[in-house]
């Protein structure tokens, strides 16, 4: 019994660490990153809108609008992005934050590409001129 142990574990040993973790996929290393929208086709938010971007680690974003919360799934191949599905909650806020939330889910549902620089995501979209700026929260990481 001992034997087959040492030897399953020099097994373990021989298979490679991995070196991507699936970066081939995710080349801007976004899986499990979190986002504050810093600014809306080039519109700085207010520190009082609570707007984010989560992208989880199975092709699905999610995220708080504004107002609502958002969901869909996301494509990414290279720096070409596009999101599909997006789905939010039907709550009523102010007209202030409601403008706001919506200039957001237009961008989202016009997302052309991404750029990914350190603590920074520059989202440009066919539905405005600017792009779109988000700065990384906790556990986005350096990419």
């Amino acid at each position: 019994m001992l034997a087959t142990c040492l030897w399953l574990g020099g097994c373990y040993a021989v298979v490679p660490p991995s070196t991507g973790g699936g970066a081939s996929n995710d080349p801007l290393h976004l899986e499990g990153s979190r986002w504050r929208i810093e600014t809306i086709a080039g519109k700085p938010l207010p520190e009082t809108i609570e707007s984010t971007l989560v992208f989880g680690d199975d092709g699905h974003i999610s995220g708080m609008a504004g107002c609502n919360r958002y969901s869909g799934r996301y494509r990414l191949d290279g720096r070409q992005f596009s999101v599909e599905e997006l789905v939010t909650t039907q709550k009523i806020c102010f007209p202030a934050i409601m403008a706001h939330e919506q200039s957001l889910l237009r961008v989202l549902k016009g997302a052309l590409s991404l750029e990914r620089d350190a603590q920074q995501l520059l989202l440009e979209s066919r539905n405005e001129r600017e792009v779109s700026r988000l700065a990384a929260l906790d556990g986005a990481g350096p990419g």
